[in-house]
C-alpha cells in the first residue's frame, strides 16, 4: 500500500526479461498452401509447490504461459495453447516430427480441484484424487491438440494445444518436454483474403495467431484504415451523443448512429441488424447505450450476457467486433460519459496520473500459473513497470512486502491513491456489484471521489462488478461519476456480470497486460476495446470459457486509445486555404506515424501516415468554394492536433508544392538517398489557380550541415491553370560522408512567380552506416586468456548497425599501456553492408617485460569513410582481474531494455562507490543530447524526447569515463 517510486523500475525490467525466458515459446518454422510447421519450446525452469494431501506430500506444477487442465480428479497437469490460420472448410490433421523429453521419477503429482468460482476459496476445497490414479500410462501425452475450428471475422482459425509434462501416476513419473516440432496439415483450395480488415483487428490477429504475418504479407494488402463505429441508442439519447459521433469522425473512425426504433426492440432483433451491418461494412466497434429499462439484454443460462452481442461470423464465442456500453438512465448521464470520453481522448483532462499502476488484490487462491491473487497481479505490475509507467501502489490483504504495507487495505486508502492520481487498476479478488471486497471500496467511496479529470481505466478479475441489471452496479458508478461539474470515478471498467471462475479471467487479465505493454513497432495502436477482447480471445484459446467471455462487459468507448504516460502534443502545419479543384495537400509534422484525417460535413474524405515528417493527401473533386476541411492528427500516448484550412476559387496564379522524388546520380528512383552520395530531385509542383502562372521559378534551400546543393534552381514561363508541370532530376544534392545514422534533413523548396513567392518545406531521411564492435575474445588455444611470453590472436567482432554499408575501411589497435605488442597495428577492413558484424584477429604477444599480472587497455580505432569509431577494451595478462568498469565490462552495464521505445535503465556496479558519478547520451556525431547525475546504484533514462537512432551512453566518475555502452532507440 506504498507509492511505487522509479528506482524500482529496473527490478520489474529483470523480471520482464526472466518471465519471458520461463514461457513456453511458439516460433513458425514453415508455411505452404497445405501445411504450417512450429516449434514449441518449453523453459528450463518450472515451479513445484508442495501440498499435504491425507498425510502425503504432492506438488502442484507452473510454468509460464501454460495453463492448468481443470479436470476434476485427474493429476493437475498443463497446457499451452496457440491459434493458427487456416483455409475455411479444412479439417486440420497434427503430427509430431520431433519431440525432447527427459524423465522425473518418484515425482507425486497433486491432482485437480477442477474449474472452481470465485465465490468460493481454493484453500477451502481439499483435494482428492480420482480413479485416473489407477491408470498404469501416461496422461497429457497427446501432444498437438488440434481444436474445432473457429471464425473470426474473416479468418478461420484453430487452437494447438500442448502438454508441457505427460504423468503416469501408477509408476509416479513425470515426463518433462524441452521441446516439440509440430506439423499441421489439411488440403484445401481456398484462398485466406480479410476483406474487413482494419488498423485494431490487424494488431489483434497479429498477437493471436501465429502464423497471421505470413498471410498479411503474402495473401492481401493489409489496409491502413481504421474500422466502423455503429452505435445504437434509444432515440432520447442520440442528440447527446452526437458530440462524441463527431470527434469519432474527425479522428478517423466512420460512425453511424441508429436508434432502437430502427434497429429493433428486442436483443435478438438489434443483434440481426448488427450482422447485417457487419456483413454489409467494415464494422469493427459497437457501443450500445443505455441501462437495462432502456436497452435489450441477452440473457443466456440465466447470464446477462452482453458479448454475445459480438458473436456474428461462425458459430463459435470469439468475438468478430469489439463492443462497449453506456450505462445511463437519463440524459445527463449519456453527457458526463461522452465527455469523459472526448476529454480523454483529445488530451483535454490532466493527464500527469497516466503513468501510475494501482493493483488491489485479495490473498485467497493459488489459481492461474498457480499464483496467488496478489502475485498474479504483482505480476502484472512488474509487467508494467517494463513500459512506460513510473510509479503506483499496491493494496494487498495481508502483509505482502514489496509496495504493499502490513495488514489489510482499507477503503481511504484507495481513495487517496486515486485522488493523486492513477493511471491503470488491475483487480483480483472477491467482489459483488457494489464493490471490491478487497479494501471494501463500494459504490458510496466512488461517489466521493475527488480525482477531478484523473480517471483511470479498470480491468477487473471479480464476481459481480458489472451486474448491472436491476440494481446501480459497480462499474455503472465509476463510469457516471461526476463532482461539482467535473469528472470523477473512471473512464472505462471491464467488470463481469456472474460470479467469475478463478482460472479463466486470471489468463485474460495477463494478456490484457501484455497487450497493453507490447512494444512491436507493428503495435501503434492501444483501444481499450482491442485490449478487453484481445484478452478474452486469449482466454478462449487456451479456457474455451464461453460463460466468462459473454458476460465481461466493457463499460465504455472500446475505440478510445488507452493513455500511458503523459501525452506529447502533436504539432502540424498545412495550407490555410486550397484552390477549388486542388487534388491534394501536404501535411508536415515532426511526429511521424501519426494519422492524419480530413473531414468535411462529417464524413471523412482522406486518411494518411506522417512518414518522414509529411503526408501527401488526395482530395475529392467534390470540395466547392467555401467549403471547411477539419484536419486532425493522433497517435498513441500523443495529444491530438486539430486545424483546418478552407477551399475557394482562387481568381489568380496559386503555386503550390505536389511531390518529390529522390533519384540517383543516374536518374533512377531511389527509396532514400544515402550518406555520401549524389542525388537527383525530381519536382511536381501544381497551378490551382483560375490563371496561369508565369516566369516560374523554384529554388531548392537547406541549411542542413550534412548537405551541399550544386543544382538548386530550375525555371519555366508559363504554368497553365490548373496544370502541373514536372521538372525531372531538375535539382543536385550531395551528402556528407558522414551524416549521423537516422539523421533526416530538412529541404525548403521556395516556388516564386509574377505574382509571389511561397515556401514549402519537407524532411528527407538519410540513410547511413552505424560503426560499431562487439566483445572480444582470446584464441590461444589453451586458457582462452594471455599469459607470459604468449603470441594469441585477439578476436573483435566489427559491426555495421546502421542502414547503409559502411565502405572499405580499416582498423588501427594500440596497446595503450604498452604490455602488449601487436604484430601489425593497422588492417584493412571490407565493406560491411547495413546491419552485419564480421570478425577480425589480431596477433598479438605479451611484451617479455611483463613478469607480473597486469591489466592492458587495449584501443581499437574503426575508420569507414567520414565515420571514426573508437573504443577502449581492458585485458587481463596473467589472470590479473580488470576493474570491470572498462566499456565492455559495464556493457554489463546492461540497458534493459535494448533496443527501447521510450524508457531503458542500468545499475551500476556495487564496487562502485563514487559520489561524483553522471551519465551522459551522445548522438553517433558526438552531440550532447542527455546529461544527468547518478544518486542510485539503478538508474532510469528517459528518452521520450530523443530521435530514433543510436546512441553511447558513458559513465563519468567526476570527468573520468569509466564506462560505456550502445542504446538503441527504436
Amino acid at each position: 500500500m506504498k507509492q511505487k517510486s522509479t528506482l524500482f523500475i529496473l527490478l520489474a525490467i529483470l523480471f520482464s526479461f526472466t518471465l519471458q525466458a520461463q514461457e513456453v515459446q511458439y516460433t513458425l518454422i514453415s508455411q505452404t498452401t497445405s501445411e504450417v510447421v512450429i516449434r514449441v519450446d518449453f523453459p528450463n525452469y518450472y515451479e513445484t509447490t508442495p501440498v499435504e494431501v491425507n498425510g502425503e506430500i504432492l506438488y502442484k506444477l507452473a510454468m509460464g504461459n501454460a495453463y492448468p487442465t481443470e479436470q476434476l480428479g485427474a493429476p493437475e497437469l498443463l497446457k499451452s495453447t496457440t491459434s493458427i490460420i487456416v483455409p475455411e472448410g479444412v479439417q486440420p490433421t497434427i503430427s509430431v516430427l520431433e519431440a525432447n523429453f527427459s524423465l522425473v521419477s518418484n515425482f507425486n503429482l497433486a491432482p485437480s480441484k477442477g474449474r472452481l468460482y470465485r465465490d468460493i476459496d481454493p484453500s477451502t476445497v481439499p483435494y482428492v484424487k480420482g480413479d485416473q490414479y489407477l491408470v498404469n500410462g501416461f496422461m497429457g501425452d497427446n501432444q498437438g491438440v488440434i481444436g474445432t475450428p473457429y471464425q473470426l471475422r474473416d479468418f478461420t482459425g484453430v487452437t494447438v494445444t500442448v502438454h508441457p509434462f505427460a504423468y503416469n501416476p501408477v509408476q509416479k513419473e513425470l515426463k518433462v518436454y524441452q521441446s516439440l516440432i509440430l506439423k499441421i496439415s489439411y488440403s484445401s483450395e481456398n484462398s485466406v483474403v480479410a476483406k474487413k480488415n482494419n488498423v485494431v483487428f490487424d494488431q489483434i490477429y497479429s498477437r493471436h495467431f501465429l502464423n497471421y504475418k505470413e498471410y498479411s504479407n503474402s495473401k492481401y494488402n493489409p489496409l491502413t484504415e481504421e474500422g466502423e463505429l455503429l452505435i445504437i441508442t434509444p432515440a432520447t439519447f442520440v442528440t447527446a451523443l452526437q458530440p462524441l459521433k463527431e470527434w469519432k469522425i474527425k479522428s478517423g473512425i466512420p460512425t453511424t448512429i441508429v436508434p432502437t426504433s430502427i434497429a429493433g426492440s428486442t436483443a435478438a432483433a438489434i443483434k440481426t441488424y448488427i450482422t447485417n451491418y457487419y456483413n454489409a461494412n467494415n464494422l469493427a466497434y459497437v457501443i450500445i447505450v443505455g441501462d437495462h429499462t432502456q436497452f435489450p439484454y441477452f440473457t443466456l443460462s440465466g447470464q446477462t450476457a452482453d458479448n454475445y452481442f459480438t458473436e456474428i461470423a461462425g458459430s463459435d464465442n470469439y468475438p468478430d467486433i469489439l463492443l462497449g456500453k453506456i450505462s445511463a438512465e437519463n440524459v445527463d448521464q449519456v453527457t458526463v460519459q461522452v465527455n469523459k470520453f472526448i476529454g480523454y481522448d483529445q488530451g483535454l483532462f490532466t493527464q500527469t496520473h497516466h503513468a501510475s499502476f494501482c493493483g488491489i488484490a485479495s490473498s485467497e487462491g493459488p489459481g492461474d500459473n498457480n499464483e496467488y491473487d496478489y502475485q498474479h497481479i504483482r505480476t502484472i505490475n512488474n509487467l508494467l513497470q517494463t513500459f512506460t509507467y513510473t510509479s503506483g501502489y499496491e493494496f494487498f490483504d495481508g502483509s505482502q512486502g514489496g509496495l504493499d504495507a502490513s495488514g489489510a487495505p482499507n477503503a481511504t486508502m484507495v481513495a487517496n491513491a486515486l485522488n493523486t492520481g492513477i493511471g491503470v487498476i488491475n483487480y483480483c479478488g472477491h467482489g459483488d456489484w457494489n464493490l471490491f471486497v478487497s479494501s471494501n471500496f463500494t459504490n458510496t467511496h466512488i461517489t466521493q471521489l475527488v480525482n477531478y479529470e484523473k480517471l483511470p481505466f479498470i480491468f477487473s478479475v471479480a464476481c459481480q462488478n458489472g451486474n448491472y441489471v436491476n440494481k446501480l452496479c459497480f462499474a455503472e458508478v465509476w463510469l457516471r461519476a461526476i463532482s461539482g461539474g467535473k469528472p470523477t470515478g473512471a473512464v472505462g471498467a471491464l467488470m463481469s456480470t456472474i460470479n467469475q471462475p478463478w482460472n479463466p479471467p486470471m489468463c485474460a487479465q495477463d494478456e490484457f497486460a501484455r497487450v497493453l505493454t507490447d512494444a512491436t513497432p507493428a503495435f501503434t495502436k492501444r483501444t481499450l476495446g482491442g485490449i478487453s477482447f484481445g484478452g478474452i480471445m486469449k482466454m478462449l484459446d487456451v479456457y474455451s470459457d464461453a460463460s466468462t467471455a459473454r458476460t465481461w462487459v466493457l463499460f465504455g468507448d472500446p475505440t478510445m486509445m488507452v493513455r500511458t504516460t503523459q501525452g506529447t502534443n502533436i504539432t502540424a502545419s498545412h495550407m490555410n486555404q486550397v484552390a477549388v479543384g486542388a487534388t491534394s495537400i501536404v501535411i508536415s509534422s515532426p511526429i511521424d506515424g501519426a494519422k492524419v484525417t480530413l473531414t468535411h460535413n462529417s464524413q471523412i474524405i482522406a486518411q494518411g501516415v506522417i512518414s518522414n515528417g509529411t503526408a501527401t493527401l488526395n482530395l475529392p473533386t467534390t470540395l466547392v468554394q467555401f467549403d471547411t476541411v477539419h484536419v486532425v492528427l493522433t497517435k498513441f500516448n500523443h495529444n491530438p492536433y486539430q486545424g483546418f484550412f478552407e477551399v475557394n476559387t482562387i481568381n489568380q496564379p496559386y503555386l503550390v508544392y505536389s511531390s518529390h522524388q529522390f533519384n540517383n546520380s543516374q536518374g533512377t528512383a531511389e527509396t532514400a538517398p544515402e550518406t555520401g552520395k549524389n542525388n537527383k530531385i525530381t519536382l511536381v509542383i501544381d497551378n490551382i489557380g483560375m490563371l496561369p502562372s508565369t516566369n516560374v521559378r523554384c529554388a531548392l534551400r537547406s541549411s542542413d550541415p550534412y548537405v551541399t546543393i550544386t543544382d538548386s534552381v530550375e525555371q519555366i514561363a508559363t504554368i497553365a491553370a490548373s496544370s502541373s508541370t514536372t521538372f525531372t532530376n531538375g535539382f543536385t544534392v550531395k551528402f556528407a560522408n558522414n551524416v549521423p545514422f537516422g539523421h533526416s534533413a530538412s529541404f525548403t523548396f521556395v516556388i516564386t512567380d509574377d505574382l509571389e513567392s511561397r515556401v514549402f518545406s519537407f524532411d528527407q531521411r538519410v540513410l547511413a552506416p552505424f560503426p560499431s564492435s562487439g566483445n572480444i575474445r582470446i584464441v590461444d588455444g589453451g586458457n582462452s586468456a594471455l599469459d607470459y611470453g604468449e603470441t594469441a590472436t585477439i578476436m573483435i567482432p566489427i559491426e555495421n548497425l546502421g542502414d547503409a554499408s559502411a565502405i572499405t575501411g580499416y582498423t588501427k589497435i594500440e596497446s595503450l599501456r604498452n604490455y602488449l605488442s601487436f604484430f601489425r597495428e593497422l588492417n584493412p577492413v571490407n565493406t560491411l553492408v547495413a546491419n552485419t558484424i564480421q570478425d577480425y584477429g589480431f596477433l598479438v604477444s605479451v611484451k617479455p617485460s611483463v613478469n607480473t599480472p597486469r591489466v592492458d587497455l587495449i584501443q581499437l580505432t574503426y575508420k569507414t569513410g567520414g565515420y571514426t569509431y573508437v573504443r577502449t577494451y581492458e585485458v587481463g595478462i596473467a589472470g590479473a582481474i580488470t576493474s570491470g568498469v572498462d566499456d565492455q565490462e559495464v556493457t554489463s552495464l546492461k540497458i534493459y531494455p535494448n533496443p527501447t521505445s521510450d524508457y531503458c535503465s542500468f545499475t551500476i556496479p556495487e564496487n562502485i562507490t563514487s559520489e561524483k558519478l553522471s551519465y551522459a547520451i551522445f548522438d553517433m556525431y558526438g552531440k550532447l543530447i542527455i546529461q544527468n547525475k547518478i544518486t542510485e546504484n539503478q538508474v532510469v533514462v528517459d528518452l521520450t524526447t530523443t530521435a530514433a537512432g543510436v546512441y553511447m551512453i558513458q559513465i563519468f566518475d567526476g570527468t573520468t569515463p569509466i564506462s560505456q555502452n550502445k542504446i538503441i532507440r527504436k
